[in-house]
């Protein structure tokens, strides 16, 4: 029901966000690509010889933006992870008591 190493979990829609984060994807790349054609002076799509960033200080502050942003996720994860953790513990300590009181 999982598949090999649980990879038709990673492909299931139903709980996903996938549906919910693709229509506003799709729609801000139309927005994008539109605003890139039609603007004055835009050269779009750019040349291959053109930079993304010109200035390797842009790319240091979305660098640090991201690390942090992905650190805070998985902190908050991580986070998760031990507290279910520790309430199926408290569950199956409970089932005991009541195994036990039997």
């Amino acid at each position: 029901r999982t598949g090999i190493l649980g990879f038709a979990i990673l492909g299931r829609l139903h709980g996903s966000a996938l549906l919910k984060a693709i229509i506003p994807a799709l729609v801000s790349t139309i927005i994008l690509y539109c605003v890139g054609m039609y603007a004055p002076g835009a050269d779009f799509p750019p040349d291959v010889d053109t930079k993304l960033v010109a200035h390797p200080y842009a790319i240091g502050c979305f660098m640090v933006a991201f690390t942090f942003l992905i650190t805070f996720r998985v902190n908050f994860s991580y986070g998760r992870y031990w507290e279910g953790a520790g309430n199926i513990h408290i569950m199956f300590s409970k089932y005991l008591d009541v195994a036990s009181t039997m």
